[in-house]
């Protein structure tokens, strides 16, 4: 998990600077990483999820929690079998219904 964190952590900072260019990414990958990331206002956290589907059913949700300065909280997926990707949108924020009823209360962090 460490090693995902380290890399999403990279992959963000090069984006920012500017040294990754799209022309480097396989053709599966989305342009929209390129947008910027707008962090919540301070104290709180921000939840950005997302799916995916393949002709073959076979799909992935999962999401990102971060805080007001940037920093990696939790990031989970989750594999599957499916068919509608909006209920994939929605799988993605349940499945952190379940990990927060594995890890109790989620309480506000003041910075």
């Amino acid at each position: 998990m460490l090693l995902a964190l380290n890399y999403v952590s990279f992959a963000s900072i090069a984006f920012k600077s500017g040294k990754s260019k799209p022309e480097n990414w396989g053709s599966n990958q989305s342009y929209r990483l390129l947008d910027r990331w707008y962090p919540p206002p301070p104290g709180w956290i921000k939840l950005n999820v997302d799916a995916s589907l393949l002709k073959s059913y076979k799909a992935g949700a999962g999401g990102v929690i971060r805080d007001c300065k940037g920093r990696f909280i939790l990031i989970y997926g989750h594999s599957c079998i499916h068919w509608d990707i909006s209920q994939l949108e929605l799988l993605a924020v349940q499945i952190l219904r379940e990990i927060k009823k594995d890890y109790g209360r989620v309480q506000r962090v003041d910075y």
